[in-house]
């Protein structure tokens, strides 16, 4: 698990940009777009994505990621809540 968090980006509004994660299949970018837009700062860059919420029916979509693009530190961030919550 600590190795798919270690390459698990997200764009500014939290959604997964790339993932190695094997349960993941499908979301954020493939390896190859993804070394081609992860050192991006600013601005918009758009997926589609194929999937299908309905049997049979697939549907296409277009997803907007801001950038700059960020790991997740879930660690750290859980340090820091747990200090928070025990000096409550």
């Amino acid at each position: 698990m600590h190795q798919y968090e270690s390459d698990t980006w997200y764009d500014q509004n939290g959604r997964i940009t790339f993932t190695v994660s094997k349960g993941l299949l499908g979301v954020g970018f493939s390896r190859f777009e993804w070394n081609s837009i992860r050192g991006i700062k600013t601005g918009l860059v758009s997926g589609t994505i194929i999937y299908s919420a309905i049997p049979g029916k697939m549907t296409e979509k277009t997803i907007e990621y801001l950038a700059p693009f960020d790991l997740c530190q879930r660690e750290e961030d859980y340090r820091v809540v747990w200090k928070a919550l025990n000096e409550l």
